[in-house]
């Protein structure tokens, strides 16, 4: 089987062309989006997905934390579009704008139908990447906690530090008060 692997038709198989060249195949249309604009939002509802073909697209979190950029021959918005669940992230066109062939949700789901094993597979891989999304949040909403304490912090240095001063010459005030 090996043998027939590395000399045989499938030589060059890779699951990343073996799904891009699935999803050619349903291609509805191309998109093609300026630099900075916006794709999709959180907790839009999904209508289909994206195969970029040129430039980046940036993913934030709903805080704004830039969580990804993805390019060539990647997929967006197939995680809430297979699914069947909002968009849990904005997805805006990278600093060069961007392109992509777009699959509509009926298109898909008719392409999986056909396919169990790889809707299977892709299910839990979204379910990973949620999970992951997840965490990146909560990390981002702690280290957004953590650098407001630590402003707040500095301006209560800063108030203290104001105190001293003013506690310094009032002292100075007093000695110098005592020695006439």
């Amino acid at each position: 089987m090996k043998k027939y692997l590395k000399k045989g038709k499938y030589a060059n198989f890779s699951v990343k062309g073996f799904i891009f060249g699935i999803f050619m195949e349903i291609v509805k249309n191309n998109i093609i989006w300026n630099p900075g604009e916006t794709i999709y939002e959180i907790d839009s509802n999904p209508d289909g997905i994206f195969i970029i073909i040129s430039g980046l697209v940036n993913i934030y979190a709903r805080d704004g934390l830039l969580l990804n950029s993805i390019g060539e021959k990647e997929l967006l918005g197939e995680t809430s579009t297979i699914l069947n669940k909002k968009r849990s992230v904005t997805a805006k066109a990278g600093p060069t704008g961007a392109s992509a062939v777009y699959i509509n949700k009926k298109s898909l789901e008719t392409a999986l139908k056909k396919n169990t094993s790889l809707k299977a597979i892709l299910e839990k891989t979204q379910l990973r990447l949620i999970d992951s999304n997840n965490q990146s949040e909560e990390l981002s909403n702690l280290l957004s906690n953590v650098v407001k304490k630590i402003d707040e912090g500095k301006s209560a240095m800063n108030d203290i530090k104001d105190l001293v001063t003013i506690a310094k010459k009032k002292i100075a005030s007093l000695v110098n008060s005592n020695l006439d």
